[in-house]
């Protein structure tokens, strides 16, 4: 199965890293093991605006549920968390504004570096900064918290 390196570069931009002039696959291979997979060309990005037509995908998934059904799964996992995660994450900060979308993102970078956090931690920490329920948007994007319990 190719490795797919368009999510790298969204999920970087979305931080607000600096990508490399040579793009993702450059830094990739300046610091691959040698004998390692080599990235092929990149995949362009376009988060899509839909989730997974299949609803037994969401973006609470557990790893685990989507692997479980081989290439359809790992196709899907690719579709909801990357593409449709994406898109998500836009559509927050268009709920709450850019100003404290990113706000909130700044603190909850500073609660949750180094650390490993939930989606129910991230959902908190929207919630609290910005002082909107979110419940309702987050349903909507199928984000179900009960399979993280």
């Amino acid at each position: 199965m190719k490795r797919r390196t368009a999510p790298v570069t969204a999920t970087l931009m979305m931080m607000g890293a600096v990508v490399p002039a040579g793009g993702v696959d450059a830094a990739l291979r300046q610091t691959t093991v040698p004998g390692a997979y080599q990235p092929a060309d990149p995949v362009p990005f376009h988060a899509s605006p839909e989730p997974h037509p299949d609803p037994y995908y969401h973006l609470s998934s557990p790893v685990s549920a989507f692997t479980a059904r081989g290439e359809e799964g790992i196709d899907a996992y690719y579709y909801m968390i990357y593409s449709y995660g994406a898109r998500t994450l836009n559509d927050l900060r268009n709920e709450l504004g850019d100003k404290q979308f990113y706000q909130s993102m700044q603190t909850w970078f500073q609660e949750q570096k180094f650390g490993i956090a939930t989606t129910k931690e991230f959902i908190d920490t929207m919630e609290r900064t910005s002082g909107k329920n979110l419940d309702k948007f987050f349903e909507a994007h199928r984000v179900y918290l009960s399979d993280q319990e």
